[in-house]
């Protein structure tokens, strides 16, 4: 069961399904959140080589319509509903891999708004929807050297359970393998 804290939304901000049109929102969410959790040691063409392929227009609405994957996003709470710019604040995806285990595949808040509460309302949120679809543990994973996604996620219960490594364009780099039961 998730923690009593992990869905605490903040009340200025509103956590939903995401939809095509916040395609743009999450495309420069990705962009800002890649360049500060990894501008310090992965190289900029890495980065923007991965920004590129993994979060093409195409490639996120696909992973957005997917009946498959739990695609949420946080806008402001004060956003007036004829709003059409869906200013997102963040956004996180997810799946129920197999059984009952599920795992964590984007996660990113607009780094302006790192430490208001929009992670956690986020992360809290993924996890109550997986869980609500049978999942029971949910694993991702980390590269080793993004500090702030590690202390994010030990700090909400992750132990680390596991290494590998991703190869990113011809470099490779270790990761560290996180779970926990929701």
């Amino acid at each position: 069961m998730a923690d009593a804290t992990d869905g605490d939304t903040p009340s200025h901000v509103v956590v939903r399904e995401a939809s095509t049109e916040d395609v743009p929102g999450i495309r420069r969410v990705a962009r800002e959140g890649w360049h500060a959790a990894y501008g310090d040691f992965l190289a900029a063409e890495t980065v923007e080589r991965a920004l590129y392929q993994w979060y093409a227009p195409a490639v996120v609405e696909r992973t957005v319509t997917d009946p498959d994957v739990a695609y949420l996003v946080a806008e402001p709470a004060d956003l007036a509903a004829e709003d059409v710019d869906h200013t997102v604040l963040g956004y996180v995806s997810g799946h129920a891999a197999s059984g009952r285990y599920g795992s964590v595949s984007s996660f990113y808040v607009d780094p302006d708004r790192w430490g208001e509460g929009i992670g956690n309302a986020l992360f809290g949120r993924e996890l109550a929807v997986l869980a609500s679809n049978g999942v029971e543990r949910v694993e991702l994973e980390v590269l080793a050297e993004n500090e702030v996604g590690r202390g994010f996620y030990e700090s909400r219960g992750f132990d680390a359970v596991g290494e590998s490594a991703d190869d990113l364009f011809g470099t490779v780099h270790p990761v560290v393998v996180y779970a926990r039961d929701v």
